[in-house]
């Protein structure tokens, strides 16, 4: 899975989070990808997810 992909997967759950699991916060979800946590981390920040 490209990195793109990851962040296109985050923010669908970021839109489409149900009510009946709780507020969406940046511990909700878990990516496991063979990324460096840094590269992860600067791609969503970039898309103002944290």
């Amino acid at each position: 899975m490209q990195i793109y992909e990851v962040i296109e997967q985050v923010e669908h759950l970021q839109k489409h989070w149900p009510p009946e699991w709780g507020e969406f916060d940046e511990n909700s979800i878990c990516v496991v990808a063979p990324y460096s946590d840094q590269v992860i981390e600067q791609c969503l920040n970039a898309i103002k997810f944290f």
